[in-house]
């Protein structure tokens, strides 16, 4: 969140996605639990930082009073694999 303050958010943003799907690749090699649990660290370590960002999107993009129902219905959804499922 320090670099996604301080630099374009795309860019931030962006890095940290292809970091994360770089590090998930990194589940094929794995080999014993120890490594298992080293990786999923890491994937959460920098899915930690990717809600943030996509708040500081979503209040960039929409009006203040408009702000609360887009976080809302976004975190309502962000458990959800809809559309997907069907």
């Amino acid at each position: 969140m320090f670099l996604a303050q301080r630099f374009p958010i795309e860019r931030v943003c962006g890095g940290v996605i292809m970091i994360w799907g770089a590090t998930l690749m990194c589940t094929a090699a794995v080999e014993s639990f120890r490594g298992l649990y080293a990786q999923r660290f890491f994937l959460g370590f920098l899915e930690a930082g990717i809600a943030p960002m996509f708040m500081l999107v979503v209040g960039g993009w929409y009006k203040k009073d408009e702000q609360a129902f887009r976080m809302g219905i976004w975190y309502c959804f962000t458990g959800t694999c809809w559309p997907a499922c069907n």
